[in-house]
C-alpha cells in the first residue's frame, strides 16, 4: 500500500488535532506553577523569587478556589497557613 499526498495531511491533520491541545495544555500548567512560585516537579519555592505578599498569595488562592481547583476545606487550610506565617 502507497501512501498519497492526502494521506499524510490527513496524519498531520489528526495529529495536530491532538498533539497542540496537549502541548497548550502543558504550557499553561507550567504557566501557573510559575507564577505560584512552584518549581516544575517541585513544592518548594524558587529561593531567587521574591517571596510573594500575603495580600497576593491570598487572591491566588481565593481565584484557586473559585476556579474549583481546590476544596474548600484546602481553601481554608491554605489560608490559616497563609495567615500565620
Amino acid at each position: 500500500m502507497q501512501i498519497q499526498g492526502w494521506h499524510i495531511v490527513i496524519i498531520l491533520a489528526l495529529l495536530t488535532v491532538v498533539v497542540v491541545p496537549i502541548v497548550i495544555a502543558l504550557a499553561v500548567a507550567a504557566g501557573h506553577r510559575r507564577r505560584s512560585g512552584l518549581a516544575v516537579g517541585s513544592s518548594a519555592p524558587h529561593s531567587q523569587e521574591r517571596p510573594a505578599s500575603k495580600e497576593t498569595r491570598l487572591a491566588e488562592l481565593e481565584d484557586l478556589r473559585q476556579r474549583r481547583v481546590i476544596t474548600d476545606e484546602e481553601y481554608r487550610k491554605a489560608r490559616e497557613d497563609i495567615l500565620r506565617n
